[in-house]
């Protein structure tokens, strides 16, 4: 489609990515993929550009740029849709920020879904805790600390030895940073569930488009995920058809853990 505009939907782990994402496919001007290969695309694309013959000679470099550039437009060309918001959580890193700017646009729209830290540690240890448990086994070089509770060892786990959330996490200084205040978008969690048409305002606003009225009471996910197939529980990225708030933190960790937890709550 032409003049088809992409937008970036990133965050961290069990922070109402997936939640956002079927609520803004209800706009029928949007399409918000599934978890998506784009950037490891260009990523690759990248590498190429930076090859000894690229280096030494400016036609190749030109050609690998807009086949890079062109391979990002044409992605999504299968999509008759308008606005497209590609998810991958990582698209607040360095790497990924420069492919942005490299090879689609100078001036992204980046949405990236927050929660506190304590609430995101006890939804995975609350699906994933056998997997966790298992991995922690498997893998003699870790040195893990020896804490009394078996679910603060496996938080600890998460905190440091899980890509996917230090990845993320570590992308929250692009976030906070002034200088990408009119790129980056933070929606938290607990503001999308209890406020959810206060929060999709604020997105709307940060995109600069029309208002559409979203229904949240009857929030379909479009998308199938294979979560058996990448080692994930079958229900791991489940959506409930009514918006509501879940909280079942307290029945994991302990007050003093969830203190402790909650200090990572940066963005706050």
């Amino acid at each position: 489609m032409e003049n088809q505009e992409i937008f970036f939907l990133a965050g961290l782990p069990r922070s109402g990515n997936t939640l956002l994402s079927a609520i803004l496919n209800q706009n029928p001007e949007f399409y918000s993929s599934p978890l998506s290969d784009l950037a490891v695309g260009l990523g690759n694309l990248d590498i190429l550009n930076l090859s000894q013959n690229a280096l030494r000679n400016k036609e190749v470099d030109e050609r690998n740029k807009n086949a890079a550039s062109l391979y990002a437009k044409n992605y999504y060309s299968d999509i008759n849709k308008r606005y497209i918001f590609d998810r991958n959580k990582e698209w607040a890193t360095d790497n990924h920020l420069s492919l942005i700017n490299k090879y689609i646009t100078n001036n992204p729209k980046i949405i990236f879904t927050v929660r506190n830290v304590s609430d995101i540690l006890a939804s995975l240890i609350l699906i994933k805790k056998d997997i966790f448990l298992k991995q922690m086994q498997e893998d003699k070089d870790l040195k893990m600390t020896t804490l009394e509770d078996e679910n603060e060892n496996i938080a600890d786990f998460i905190l440091y030895y899980n890509e996917l959330f230090v990845t993320a996490f570590k992308s929250l200084d692009n976030c906070l940073n002034e200088k990408n205040k009119k790129n980056i978008l933070l929606v938290d969690y607990d503001e999308l569930t209890s406020k959810p048409e206060k929060t999709m305002k604020s997105i709307y606003d940060f995109l600069d488009l029309e208002e559409y009225s979203h229904n949240f009471n009857n929030i379909e996910k479009i998308e199938t995920d294979n979560d058996l197939l990448a080692g994930d529980p079958k229900n791991m990225h489940e959506v409930r058809s009514k918006i509501s708030k879940q909280k079942k933190t307290k029945s994991v960790f302990s007050k003093k853990a969830i203190q402790r937890y909650d200090k990572m709550n940066i963005w706050h």
